[in-house]
């Protein structure tokens, strides 16, 4: 298909993405539908909208943040073009952030298991840990992942968009993992000890083609690893939400639910959505009340999501479907744990992502 061919292909299917879905449940299956193990693998789905991404976020023990994402995606053009992005947001609130664009050739990737290369930046799985390295640009990272508990996926980690072959696919590699090693930025190399997650996602349908919104928390304490997540379905799916919570604590099985209230307390406008900037998150996952109070959510970044595209692509998606927006901010997270009648609290911060494809 010649580049020409593969813009009008992608300008079709954007003017014409509200029939080729029909409204549905959207929500996480019951049923396993692939293993843990097979989780770690590559999944091209040979599809114009296939996606697939890797993410790592952590907090040091120093307060600081890493937020890391490697992204392969065909979506619309076809090109198979992967992308890096990664962000350090140092304890004193600066911002050092790099975005890796590569071409295809620079991809490689083994049939089974995790060990993803884009020329010499790296995440594998080396025996019982996994290691990232980012060599080169404005954030260098030297780091191991040593998990603590078990990978996890909420059901059978497939959330069905409407039509049993539309699916998005979320395997969570590494729900809990102390982290070792460096990281670099504004010529200062840093301890980067802490607790971090390591999630794997992908999907035959592109982002903005199913869903209006996200919203995740992830909060990383000194026993327990939260992470929150709701996807708010498009108009044409019957703007259905699902929610996820779940926790890991060192040496259990982690614990989690899909039955989550979430309340807004406050708002903020910018760029054309309002989204909140303080909000609860409560549920009871496995026996243990949780609740997640996150509040005064300070700006970390203005994120463009179709940043890893092509400029082509970008022109035509906001052009024919949305302008779309991702907000990463810092909150002060309070946790609260009630088990067996105890109640610990933890106040920290936490590191929330707010994505907006329509509102």
């Amino acid at each position: 298909m010649t580049k020409k061919s593969k813009v009008a292909l992608l300008i079709f299917m954007l003017m014409f993405a509200g029939s080729a879905l029909a409204a549905g449940v959207v929500a996480f299956t019951g049923q396993p539908t692939w293993s843990m193990q097979s989780s770690w693998n590559l999944h091209p789905m040979g599809d114009e909208s296939y996606t697939e991404s890797w993410l790592f976020v952590s907090r040091t023990d120093e307060g600081g943040f890493i937020f890391c994402t490697f992204m392969i995606s065909n979506a619309g053009l076809g090109d198979f073009n992967p992308g890096v992005a990664i962000t350090y947001y140092t304890p004193e609130g600066k911002i050092f952030s790099n975005d890796f664009k590569m071409d295809e050739e620079h991809l490689h990737y083994a049939q089974s298991g995790l060990n993803l290369r884009v020329d010499d930046l790296r995440l594998w799985k080396q025996g019982n840990v996994v290691r990232m390295v980012i060599p080169r640009g404005k954030v260098l990272l030297d780091l191991t992942l040593r998990p603590t508990v078990q990978p996890w996926r909420q059901g059978s980690g497939v959330l069905e968009l409407g039509n049993s072959d539309d699916t998005w696919n979320w395997a969570v590699s590494l729900p809990r993992a102390r982290i070792s090693g460096t990281v670099t930025a504004g010529g200062k190399t840093i301890d980067a000890a802490g607790w971090g997650y390591l999630d794997h996602t992908w999907s035959n349908q592109a982002f903005f083609d199913f869903s209006s919104n996200w919203n995740t928390l992830r909060v990383h304490g000194a026993k327990r690893t939260f992470n929150f997540l709701q996807i708010v379905a498009s108009k044409k799916l019957g703007r259905a939400t699902a929610r996820s919570l779940m926790m890991a604590e060192d040496g259990k099985p982690v614990r989690a639910t899909s039955k989550v209230k979430y309340k807004v307390l406050s708002t903020l406008n910018r760029n054309g959505y309002t989204h909140p900037k303080e909000f609860i998150v409560q549920g009871n996952v496995g026996g243990v009340q949780v609740t997640l109070e996150a509040r005064n959510g300070r700006y970390g970044e203005a994120i463009d999501p179709l940043r890893s595209l092509s400029g082509i692509e970008r022109t035509a998606i906001r052009a024919l479907v949305t302008k779309p927006q991702m907000y990463r901010v810092i909150m002060d997270t309070k946790v609260t744990v009630v088990e067996n009648g105890m109640t610990e609290t933890e106040d920290l911060g936490a590191i929330g992502a707010m994505l907006y494809f329509a509102q």
